[in-house]
């Protein structure tokens, strides 16, 4: 038996029964390391809440929850150290990672749930024995329900969160109809990890690492728009500004001028405008992108960082008319 501090929200601490020992990716492991070198930063913290209005069957969605913390490893999955060793444990007990509570009574529920689900993002989770996901269903009126789900980053990334969302859907809605829904459809974490090391000792891996050694080799200064540097522990600064239907008619146009998705030519334009404010010659912008190749890496929720794919370019000219090519 392995003893665990406090879960959240005040429930009853029930022992963690270890089920699974798997060792960490190599993005699991340098994310892991990064976090415990800033113990107070909570940057790796991912989480998203998805407004429900209408009719919402509470026992339903909660019992649909309770089966996806069953389904999904990486729900139920720990980071350990021991003997300077990182290991992940993945734990059969599927309790207190999941709460209802109801604001709706309160001056203004809408804030006191945004508040509590910023608080609790804020919280940073580097404990060996921290619950690495949570979710919460908050009542805000009669009929209006946010569900809230948090994780840090080593144990799932944004294409896994995703798959939860999609199989808690189907899940609730298979138990409101009285259907049977289909079987898990979740790969294991072990086939993951094991995925990384059969590419690891494959002729792509050397190919792809030629491959960016000799794209990275002379890499330009590094360009910013802002003037002085901000201790990543600090709190995010964040500001929503909502796009007109009309500007969002003409970036689509856009993009099918150029053949291009809306996210690649948003990507694009970003470029630009740092080309344009900076008048720097040549830029390299870093950003995440799936490495999931094949269906089995895209049916499991978790961390899978792995770099697999060559890197995209952007062209453009300088003052002189010259075209620049930049790695992406």
């Amino acid at each position: 038996m392995i003893n665990t501090q406090n879960p959240p929200y005040d429930s009853k601490n029930t022992a963690l029964k270890q089920s699974l020992t798997l060792p960490l990716s190599t993005a699991q492991r340098g994310q892991w390391i990064a976090q415990k070198l800033s113990s107070k930063n909570a940057a790796f913290n991912i989480a998203e809440y998805i407004e429900i209005q209408g009719a919402l069957n509470v026992d339903c969605f909660t019992d649909a929850i309770q089966q996806l913390i069953k389904e999904a490893e990486c729900i139920r999955t720990r980071i350990v150290e021991k003997d300077d060793q990182l290991m992940q444990i993945i734990d059969e007990a599927d309790d207190n990672y999941f709460c209802v509570f109801d604001v709706s009574s309160t001056n203004n529920p809408h804030q006191t749930a945004m508040q509590w689900m910023k608080d609790d993002m804020q919280q940073p989770l580097t404990q060996p024995n921290d619950r690495l996901w949570l979710s919460a269903l908050i009542k805000i009126s009669e009929q209006h329900y946010y569900w809230y789900h948090r994780c840090h980053h080593v144990a799932l990334d944004g294409f896994g969160g995703n798959l939860l969302t999609k199989r808690l859907t189907d899940i609730y809605q298979a138990k409101l109809t009285n259907h049977n829904e289909e079987e898990n459809p979740f790969g294991s974490l072990k086939a993951l990890i094991e995925s990384e090391y059969e590419y690891k000792s494959s002729k792509r891996y050397k190919k792809d690492r030629q491959y960016w050694l000799g794209n990275l080799i002379n890499l330009p200064e590094t360009t910013s728009l802002s003037q002085r540097i901000t201790p990543s522990d600090q709190k995010q600064l964040r500001k929503n500004v909502h796009l007109s239907q009309a500007l969002t008619n003409t970036l689509s146009t856009l993009a099918q001028h150029v053949g291009a998705s809306l996210p690649q030519t948003l990507i694009a334009l970003v470029a630009a405008y740092f080309y344009r404010v900076t008048g720097a010659d040549d830029l390299v912008f870093a950003m995440p992108v799936t490495a999931r190749t094949n269906r089995l890496q895209r049916s499991i929720p978790g961390n899978d960082g792995q770099c697999r794919t060559n890197s995209p370019t952007f062209n453009h000219r300088d003052n002189t008319g010259t075209a620049h090519q930049t790695s992406v």
